[in-house]
């Protein structure tokens, strides 16, 4: 039911660009499009669906400057680029709508839990690749964050979780490599 309505959504969208132009839920469609035309149903494609649905919480708000060619325009795996910024804890992906509080609260809560879906993402990647722990033994920062996820998450801030923006962007930038990865996948 949940895959018709986000089919429903993309169609939606691509059919009325002129309402939704410029906005992350386009960007978004438009990966889920990809993912469709490839059958792809792997971990990008589950974090896109996240994505989808946290963003539509907040109602379709467009990216401020900077942050569409971040996450959407120059940018491959826009759900990947958006959840990157979330763990960076960038306030200033939107406008708000100063009478709409309640937008406000809900970015909120997603800037919280980003954490969370970020480990839920690393675990289904790791899950693709054949070498047990190749993904922590390749890019230390995930084994680290792991730890920091199983044994602190009560105890300390998320900024303090998740780790400084050094740590963050170093880990992104290490998962978008993809010579990285390469030895992850036994041959057959």
């Amino acid at each position: 039911m949940k895959h018709k309505l986000h089919l429903k959504l993309l169609f939606t969208i691509l059919l009325v660009p002129s309402i939704y132009a410029g906005t992350l839920l386009q960007c978004l469609a438009k990966e889920e499009d990809y993912y469709a035309k490839l059958k792809y149903t792997g971990p990008n494609y589950k974090l896109n669906q996240i994505m989808i649905e946290q963003i539509t919480s907040l109602g379709n708000l467009s990216l401020n400057k900077g942050y569409d060619r971040k996450i959407c325009k120059n940018a491959s795996f826009p759900s990947l680029r958006l959840l990157e910024q979330l763990l960076l804890k960038e306030r200033g992906l939107f406008d708000f709508d100063p009478e709409n509080k309640l937008q406000e609260i809900t970015f909120e809560a997603l800037l919280d839990k980003s954490g969370n879906i970020f480990i839920s993402y690393l675990t289904s990647l790791q899950a693709t690749y054949s070498v047990p722990g190749c993904l922590e033994k390749k890019i230390p920062e995930v084994a680290v964050l792991l730890e920091r996820y199983l044994y602190l998450e009560t105890s300390v801030d998320r900024e303090t979780l998740d780790g400084p923006r050094s740590f963050i962007t170093s880990l992104f930038e290490k998962l978008s490599d993809k010579d990285i990865l390469k030895d992850c996948t036994k041959p057959q």
